[in-house]
């Protein structure tokens, strides 16, 4: 069977018609879209014919933005859409001033493979978890979501190259424990401002996972806390294999740019929303993205956060935390002087009710060529564990957890903690 290239409709992005195959040799260029500012950071593609044959998947990189890809070279495929996503046996080789060339140096087992810039998480693939997460007993709709966990609807749009991005339904909810009484901090998490960023829509998704697990660090996340919980917030960016916009705003307006309102009724319903599901107050927030730039420290995986306007927050005992707890390369960068409207500067400014706020950050998972998908996901773990353990001993959040002896959730939720410290 001959090689051919397709593009997925659900977060495709590849330029099939600049795209070519030379079947004798098994090599496949590939052209990713050009869907921002005239160029590209988010490549999704299938290949057929695969099954027996060893492969090199050159990229074209002379338009990639900033040349990033020439810097980080990622890629990786997969048989599935859902995974698991592998690294290729070679990665990141340079063939020509605009050519970086993936090889697979043993054979494919199956026809069809997945590549793409890094491991994909699809619209059906959030719509397909959120009728999971629903059926735990800690989901609970918020006050702007009914039963199905359905905050608002997006309307059809199309692409600037013509894809049909179909209506969509926007999905928020909070997790607790209901049982436990008393006094709770609240959390505030989201993902897929930027769509293809799909590192950040799995660090959030693991940290959901999380936070509906056994775990006694879980246990005492939903003990202590009350969790908002906004996964993909830009269906359609996501659905049309867009990099940082929205079919709604155009080619060159990055979303995480215009919170400041105006400019987009999907990022304006979402401000309704969340300001509405959090009464305007919130203690910890976290917007999942991720970034293949060098912020510093040198690993080949990084965890990375940004904080765009520190404003006295307590970022940096978090950090410490951090730190000393999960990963001694943790990173936070001050960064914002003269850029606005992104989604932290608009919860600082307007979910700190009464300087509830105490610690916000933009979570940035580095990519690197040795990063897997594993990685992405321990990152988010790992935020929302950080917050189990200032709750206990960090003195971060206004509702510490105590002893409690008259209520005994509370006590076995730090029984239990006290027991994996």
């Amino acid at each position: 069977m001959t090689l051919a290239i397709q593009e997925p409709t659900d977060s495709g992005c590849c330029d099939v018609a600049s795209s070519a195959v030379d079947d004798g040799s098994s090599l496949v260029t590939l052209y990713p879209r050009r869907t921002w500012e005239s160029k590209w950071w988010w490549y999704y593609a299938t290949i057929t014919g695969t099954n027996g044959r060893t492969m090199n998947l050159d990229i074209a990189v002379a338009d990639a933005r900033n040349g990033i890809s020439l810097t980080f070279r990622n890629g990786f495929w997969s048989y599935s859409a859902d995974g698991p996503w592998h690294n290729w046996d070679s990665v990141g080789t340079q063939t020509s001033p605009d050519r970086i060339r993936f090889t697979k140096s043993s054979a494919f087992d199956q026809d069809t493979i997945h590549v793409a810039y890094y491991p994909v998480l699809s619209w059906g693939q959030t719509e397909a978890l959120v009728e999971t997460w629903k059926e735990s007993e800690f989901v609970f709709p918020t006050i702007s979501g009914d039963a199905d966990l359905i905050v608002g609807t997006v309307a059809e749009d199309t692409t600037s190259f013509g894809r049909t991005c179909p209506a969509a339904n926007l999905y928020g909810f909070m997790i607790t424990d209901s049982a436990a009484v008393g006094p709770k901090n609240k959390g505030l998490l989201v993902s897929g401002v930027h769509p293809g960023e799909t590192p950040g829509s799995h660090g959030l998704n693991a940290a959901v996972e999380f936070l509906l697990s056994d775990d006694p660090l879980a246990v005492i996340l939903r003990t202590y806390w009350e969790w908002y919980i906004y996964p993909n917030v830009n269906p359609q960016g996501r659905y049309g294999g867009l990099y940082r916009n929205s079919p709604d705003v155009g080619v060159n307006v990055d979303w995480n740019r215009i919170w400041g309102g105006g400019t987009s009724d999907v990022v304006d319903d979402w401000r309704t929303v969340i300001d509405a599901d959090t009464e305007g107050e919130i203690n910890f927030y976290c917007d999942f993205h991720c970034y293949n730039f060098d912020y510093g420290g040198g690993s080949d995986f990084l965890d990375t956060a940004l904080q765009w306007q520190p404003t006295g927050l307590k970022n940096a005992e978090f950090a410490s935390l951090y730190v000393a707890n999960y990963d001694s390369a943790f990173n936070w960068i001050s960064w914002g002087g003269g850029i606005t409207g992104t989604t932290a500067q608009w919860v600082e400014a307007n979910l700190d009710n009464a300087g509830s706020l105490k610690v916000s950050m933009t979570s940035e998972s580095q990519s690197r060529a040795a990063a897997t998908l594993a990685d992405y996901q321990l990152f988010g773990e790992r935020i929302v564990k950080a917050c189990a353990d200032s709750t206990v001993s960090g003195g971060i959040f206004p509702v510490q957890a105590e002893a409690d002896e008259g209520d005994p959730i509370r006590r076995e939720a730090r029984i239990g903690y006290k027991r994996v410290a």
